[in-house]
C-alpha cells in the first residue's frame, strides 16, 4: 500500500508539473496527498487487525490446550 501511495504522489505530482497555472495541478496534487494520508491510514490500521487477530488465534489455542488438559485429568 505505502509504496503505491508514493507512486500515485510521484505521477500525480508530474502530472501537475505539466499543467502550470490550471487549477486541475493543485486539485492533482492534493487528491495524491489525500491518497497517500488514507492509504497510510489503511496500512496502519491492516496492522492493528492483523495483531489482533494473531493474539486472538494465541488466546484460542491456549484455551483449548487448558480445556484439553482439564478433560485428561493433567
Amino acid at each position: 500500500m505505502l509504496a503505491t501511495s508514493g507512486t500515485l504522489e510521484t505521477a500525480a505530482n508530474s502530472a501537475a508539473g505539466g499543467l502550470p497555472g490550471w487549477q486541475t495541478a493543485g486539485a492533482l496534487t492534493r487528491s495524491a496527498q489525500m491518497w497517500e494520508k488514507q492509504s497510510d491510514a489503511l496500512a496502519e490500521r491492516l496492522g492493528r487487525t492483523g495483531g489482533n487477530l494473531e493474539a486472538t488465534a494465541q488466546e484460542y489455542r491456549s484455551t483449548e490446550a487448558a480445556n484439553q488438559a482439564a478433560f485428561e485429568g493433567r
